[in-house]
């Protein structure tokens, strides 16, 4: 079941991080993944507060890994250098594939 935390400023609501806690089909270790980071429009650097949220996130579920990425990002570059700023590596490839199903 996918959890939710919520980011403010204030009182003003700036988005959210969605993350699963699971053991993967290949460790019997916790990993906590981070299946998206929705920011409100005209709202930047929510994806710095997302990584340190995801730090407590592992220590407070016992996680050995975290798991996250930036597929759908316009600039996934701006995105991968913040990961990489709080420890993450690229460690293997990622695939995505956008399916169209309207033009069939």
């Amino acid at each position: 079941m996918e959890k939710v935390v919520k980011f403010y400023q204030g009182d003003k609501f700036c988005g959210v991080l969605i993350f699963d806690v699971d053991r993967g089909w290949w460790t019997p270790k916790v990993i906590l993944s981070e299946v998206a980071v929705l920011a409100c429009l005209g709202i930047h650097g929510l994806q710095r507060e997302a990584c340190k949220m995801l730090d407590q996130l592992a220590k407070e579920y016992h996680a050995s890994l975290i798991a996250s990425g930036c597929f759908f990002q316009r600039h996934p570059r701006m995105v991968s250098n913040c990961y990489k700023k709080f420890g993450y590596v690229d460690t293997y490839p990622t695939y995505a594939k956008v399916v169209n199903h309207d033009n069939q």
